[in-house]
């Protein structure tokens, strides 16, 4: 073991994350708690800025969702919004990285 891993060891402790750890980091943020976002998933290639994208439970939805239907609308302007709200469950998914496909939030939550 090298000096540099040994010295690594001493300041990296292990922790299981807990509701109080969520707790604790959602305090350090201000805003709205009735609806939050999401990264998109790829970089914009011309800019390199990702963008982000509010969760809502109709999103591609078939018959619900306009952009399902490709109709350029902004989400804030859609009749059929449904906002997720921002929750602890939801936080506790990020925090601990719950999806296999390494993204934050369960879709379904």
């Amino acid at each position: 073991m090298s000096e540099t891993e040994t010295v690594r060891e001493q300041f990296i402790i292990p922790e299981t994350i807990t509701q109080k750890h969520a707790q604790y980091f959602y305090s350090f943020f201000k805003g709205r708690k009735d609806v939050y976002s999401k990264r998109a998933g790829k970089p914009n290639p011309k800019t390199g800025k990702t963008g982000y994208y509010t969760q809502c439970w109709n999103y591609w939805k078939p018959g619900i969702c306009p952009k399902y239907e490709k109709k350029k609308i902004k989400c804030a302007d859609c009749p059929e919004q449904h906002y997720k709200e921002l929750t602890g469950k939801v936080i506790m998914q990020h925090l601990t990285g719950a999806r296999e496909d390494c993204c934050s939030t369960d879709s379904g939550s």
